[in-house]
């Protein structure tokens, strides 16, 4: 833990949260803005603790606070493993900075204060920087805070547009937008057969990890490692942080042939993964559908203002994640862009190693 001040602020930057960091970010919590209209969060669900408490890997926090204002804000970077510790790099996910007029020169100043401590007293080579905001106009702004930073642009790792779920209106009103093929798949049917139910217990995380592999063989063919295990301590340290469904077969009630999960960032809720066996016997029944709406439900009952699907692409004939875009745009709401991403080099001779030493592995490698 390390507390220090300068003239216009005070500053807590730590790797574990306490109680007093706990009640500050909560604060942080209590009200949204106002993003080109849309109630957005102050503060993301992979930049609060109720994650961070749940991953292995180490974090770092700085939370920062005007002296002469109720002001305040915080960010925090996660440390990648790395086989070399010379050549670690530290990631910031779904950043939300402040773009009201009054906060910017603060949010220029928390980003020079949070790299210079990461140069100070971490071993991190550079940041990866992903900011979490709708629209254009936004995204533009924060950009420029980047860049005006000292990060660059590069190459794109999240999504660059997604789908939102309005939930302002009732969901009465919600289901009725619904075309009227999808609001019949929506619906549970054939209940002797099939079941749907919260997941709970970890001894379902192989189930799971053989739905979602079998999801991305499908897909793109790529293997993604969603850590299980997180999801889990979240639902249970957190409960309204998170929501997780599965769908059973009757004849194999206890593991889950399809589920889907997502987390919340009030006013938001995020549709985070989802995945289902190859298994001929749930091609029978609109799974996805009756999963996908259920965590719209959840996401209402636990005061949700916009359902984030997750992101979604142009659907080109050699787009492999065409059908699942597709899947979504079948639910009403609207499309934006959502993320703009950029590298800090904190130590650009270590990069420039790093670099050499990637070239000359691919050279042995005969890439």
């Amino acid at each position: 833990m390390i507390r220090f001040q300068t003239e216009e602020y005070q500053c807590r930057f730590f790797d574990r949260f306490d109680q007093e960091a706990r009640e500050f970010e909560d604060k942080l919590r209590v009200e949204h803005s106002i993003v080109d209209s849309l109630p957005w969060p102050r503060i993301s669900f992979y930049q609060s603790y109720k994650h961070l408490q749940t991953i292995s890997d180490r974090y770092f926090v700085l939370q920062m606070g005007r002296r002469d204002s109720a002001r305040a804000y915080q960010i925090a970077v996660i440390e990648r493993a790395s086989r070399l510790p010379l050549f670690r790099t530290g990631i910031i996910p779904y950043w939300i900075p402040a773009l009201e007029p009054e906060a910017l020169r603060d949010q220029a100043e928390l980003l020079k204060t949070m790299g210079e401590l990461c140069l100070r007293h971490t071993s991190l080579m550079s940041l990866r920087m992903h900011c979490y905001l709708p629209g254009d106009n936004a995204l533009g702004a924060a950009e420029k805070l980047l860049r005006d930073r000292g990060f660059e642009a590069c190459d794109r790792q999240a999504p660059a547009k997604t789908r939102i779920i309005d939930l302002r209106p009732s969901m009465a009103e919600v289901l009725a937008e619904l075309p009227t093929q999808v609001r019949t798949k929506v619906k549970i049917k054939k209940p002797e057969e099939m079941s749907l139910g919260l997941l709970s217990s970890r001894e379902q995380i192989p189930a799971l990890q053989s739905a979602l592999k079998d999801s991305f063989q499908r897909s793109t063919a790529e293997a993604y490692n969603f850590e299980f295990e997180t999801l889990f301590k979240t639902l249970e340290d957190s409960p309204e942080s998170a929501a997780a469904f599965g769908f059973f077969l009757s004849d194999e009630p206890a593991s889950p042939k399809a589920f889907i999960s997502g987390v919340a960032s009030p006013p938001l809720f995020e549709y985070t993964t989802a995945g289902s066996r190859s298994d001929a016997r749930l091609r029978k029944f609109p799974f996805n559908y009756i999963l996908l709406w259920r965590l719209v439900e959840a996401a209402k009952a636990g005061g949700a203002l916009l359902f984030d699907m997750g992101g979604i692409t142009d659907g080109t004939p050699d787009d492999p994640l065409a059908g699942i875009s597709d899947f979504k745009r079948r639910f009403p709401g609207f499309e934006l862009s959502i993320g703009r991403e950029g590298v800090l080099e904190l130590s650009p001779l270590k990069c420039r190693l790093f670099s050499f030493l990637q070239t000359l592995k691919k050279c042995f490698r005969g890439q």
